[in-house]
């Protein structure tokens, strides 16, 4: 059974935004108990908020990759990509560094973009719950 962590204000989703990162796979189960809200509510929180924190850039990862693959065959058959001065083994090298430096920012765009959008869900938590 995984772990889990109780939110019941907008300041914990604070708190839990540092535990995304590219090298934190340990995750918990996020788990929305807002008084403020109805259980229906709270449920769209939670999926929403358990999305956020556990995104870890492996979708986006795959897609990327799939993309790259696909660049390098027109780079390499459009001859941008000379294989006949590279040689083999210099072209697969090229490929591999392409494709790690790519997937590396990727994976990088999404954990800051899951992160940023937990803060100004926070915050708009914040501004809602303020104002009733």
């Amino acid at each position: 059974m995984e772990p889990e962590l109780f939110i019941n204000n907008a300041s914990e989703i604070k708190s839990i935004i540092n535990d995304i990162s590219l090298f934190n796979s340990k995750r918990v189960k996020i788990t929305i108990d807002f008084l403020e809200f109805t259980d229906f509510e709270n449920e769209a929180l939670e999926k929403k908020i358990n999305k956020h924190y556990n995104t870890c850039g492996c979708k986006q990862g795959k897609i990327t990759g799939i993309i790259i693959f696909i660049s390098f065959i027109l780079l390499v058959s459009s001859g941008i990509i000379s294989f006949s001065k590279l040689g083999i083994v210099n072209t697969i090298l090229l490929y591999f560094a392409f494709s790690f430096a790519i997937m590396l920012c990727t994976k990088l765009i999404s954990i800051w973009h899951a992160k940023k959008s937990l803060l100004n869900l926070s915050n708009q938590l914040t501004n809602e719950i303020s104002l009733t």
